[in-house]
Formats: structure tokens, C-alpha cells, sequence
């Protein structure tokens, strides 16, 4: 059985083999502007188009005062002896924990360790072992935490614009996020983010990675986007990393919309607190007490709906509609619910 490593020790021995590789290879670096600030990203030994891709709307040319360092080198195979038990939390797996100045993320094909207190990740990689959720979202489990240390609050949810005004999707896996959003892009809307969208007030959202998820029967209803989709037979989803013409780094929030498959094709309102509830189990287990009253006062502050669709087809229609009801272009409640 080979030992259990702490934290630090991962780190330390990261750190180590990143100097020694960088002594030998070149360095390939870039700089991303996420929304917790200016990252550093250096790769050795291998192409790192691969994280650009994935980062392709928040590419940065400034290099000077960068909050955060990602350092990542090319290791065929990936070692076995970084292996301090897990903790898990709602979509996220990480080594360590929350209280811990150390914590690590080990998925197939990347090993990496986020130091919290000096803001330098480590790491090496093996990209022809990645799956699609590392590919089209790397080392979104340690993102997740620096941006929580930033104060800046990260939700899972779906952020679509249209003409800079945007309609937030929420609401549990599986319940129509990814179906609706795919059906809005095909009629002109742009994707901010799905899955991860991060807070800012006065309220507007900004995602943090470029692309969204893609069912097996999405392939008869999107048929324009099942080339670009990555596979891997170990994942019952693929992943679609988008355009950049189809993207938007971030925008306004409208409306806070709950989709729902269901019988009929309707929008309806809902209250701020079951527009909370739908909200509430996908906050990834890691936000501060400051940065869930945060989410509160979006809640309370934007026009809430519940979105019912049985046609993708008419699912922007629905969207449309309540953008313009958050804009205030119709009167709330005037007029029957779209498509009763």
C-alpha cells in the first residue's frame, strides 16, 4: 500500500518536479481574467490549448498583478502515491478540507493542490487521459474554492443573454437547465455559463467556463452541435465547449428562471422562496454565510418563474418572455401565461 501523503507534502513534491521539469522544457504561459481576478496559467511539456479552450472567453493580455498561479506539467500515466483521503461535498470532490490551507483535486488524467495562502495551484497532467468533464472544466473543484476565498459567490446555475440582459436558469441536475439553454443559443442567445456562474452586485453573473452539457437525445434535437461534443464512454453525458461568437463573458440577471419538463408549454410565476429552494441544493456546499445572503438578495430582487416546456421549440419563446417581463416591457400578469 503506498502512504498517505498530507497536503502540504502533495504540494511540496509538486512544486518539486514542476521546477525540475521547467529546467529541462520550455514554458508555455497565459492569463486568464476570471471573475475572483487575473490568473497565471504555465504550462511544461505538453499543449495547454486544451485550458484556453475551455477559458476561451475570459483569455487576457495583461500579465502584471495576477491574483492567482497555475503551474501544470505533463506526467504520462500520472503517479499513484498522491492519495490523502477524500472529502466530499454537492458536486465537488476534493483532498483536504475547507479549513485546511492545502487542498487537492485528483481526477482522471490531473492531479492538482491549490495553496490558499500564497494562491499558487501545482499540478501535472496527462491530457490524453482526461475525461470530458476535466477537458471542457479544468480544475474547476480548486477554482471553486479560490474563488470562495475571494468572496466571490459561485452558484450552479445557467446564465443565457440576449442584447446584454440575462435569464438565470436554476434549479436541480437533470431538470432541463442544459436542454433549455441549448434551445435558446440555436435562436441567437448567448451562453455566459452553465453549471458555475459567479455573483456580482448590482446583480449581473459571469461564467467561468465555456460550454454546457449534452444528453444522448440532444443529438436528434441539436443536431448542429454533436461534432463539437466530447465523448468518453465512462460519462453518460458529453460535453459541448462552444464558439466564441456563441458566448458571452458575462451579463446583466433579468430574470430567474426555473425550468421544468412537463405536459404543457407554460411561464408562470413563482415566489422568491421557491425560486430559493430550486436554488438551494446546487450551491456546491461552500459558500459563506456572506455570500449565501448574497444569493438571498438576487432572489428577492429579480422576477421569479417557473418555466414548464414539453417543445424545445417553444423553450425560447418562454425565455423571451420572461426577460421581457424582468425588463418590464409587459405588463406582469395581464395576459394568460404563454402557450396555456
Amino acid at each position: 500500500m503506498s502512504p498517505r501523503l498530507t497536503g502540504s507534502s502533495c504540494h511540496a513534491l509538486l512544486t518539486t518536479a514542476w521546477e525540475l521539469m521547467s529546467s529541462y522544457h520550455g514554458i508555455s504561459e497565459g492569463s486568464l481574467q476570471l471573475p475572483g481576478g487575473l490568473v497565471q496559467v504555465q504550462t511544461v511539456g505538453f499543449e495547454s490549448d486544451f485550458l484556453y479552450r475551455a477559458f476561451s472567453s475570459l483569455q487576457s493580455d495583461e500579465f502584471d498583478g495576477q491574483n492567482l498561479r497555475i503551474r501544470l506539467f505533463y506526467n504520462k500515466g500520472m503517479p499513484s502515491s498522491f492519495n490523502p483521503p477524500p472529502i466530499a461535498l454537492p458536486h465537488l470532490e476534493l483532498r483536504g478540507t475547507l479549513e485546511e490551507r492545502f487542498v487537492g483535486s485528483h481526477r482522471p488524467g490531473m492531479i492538482a493542490w491549490l495553496d490558499r495562502q500564497e494562491q499558487i495551484v501545482v499540478g501535472c497532467c496527462d491530457p490524453q487521459l482526461l475525461y470530458p468533464t476535466e477537458l471542457g472544466k479544468p480544475l474547476h473543484s480548486l477554482l471553486l474554492v479560490w474563488h470562495r476565498d475571494r468572496g466571490v459567490p459561485i452558484i450552479h446555475a445557467s446564465l443565457l443573454t440576449s442584447a446584454g440582459w440575462g435569464a438565470l436558469l436554476v434549479g436541480p441536475e437533470n431538470s432541463g437547465k442544459s436542454t433549455v439553454a441549448l434551445a435558446c443559443i440555436e435562436r441567437g442567445m448567448k451562453l455566459v455559463g452553465d453549471d458555475y456562474i459567479a455573483l456580482a452586485e448590482p446583480f449581473r453573473g459571469m461564467g467561468l467556463y465555456a460550454g454546457t452539457w449534452l444528453e444522448k437525445y440532444h443529438s436528434r434535437v441539436f443536431e448542429r452541435f454533436q461534432d463539437s461534443a466530447l465523448h468518453h464512454p465512462d460519462e453518460p453525458k458529453s460535453y459541448l465547449l462552444l464558439e466564441p461568437d456563441l458566448q458571452a463573458p458575462q451579463s446583466s440577471i433579468q430574470a430567474i428562471i426555473q425550468p421544468v419538463v412537463g405536459p404543457r408549454d407554460s411561464l408562470e410565476p413563482i415566489t422568491p422562496e421557491l425560486a430559493l429552494l430550486a436554488l438551494s441544493p446546487n450551491r456546491l456546499g461552500c459558500l459563506t454565510a456572506d455570500q449565501e445572503e448574497t444569493v438571498c438578495r438576487l432572489v428577492r430582487s429579480t422576477p421569479c418563474f417557473r418555466l414548464t416546456f414539453n417543445d424545445t421549440q417553444k423553450a425560447f419563446d418562454l425565455v423571451q418572455r420572461g426577460l421581457d417581463l424582468g425588463l418590464g416591457k409587459v405588463h406582469p400578469w395581464s395576459t394568460p401565461p404563454l402557450y396555456p
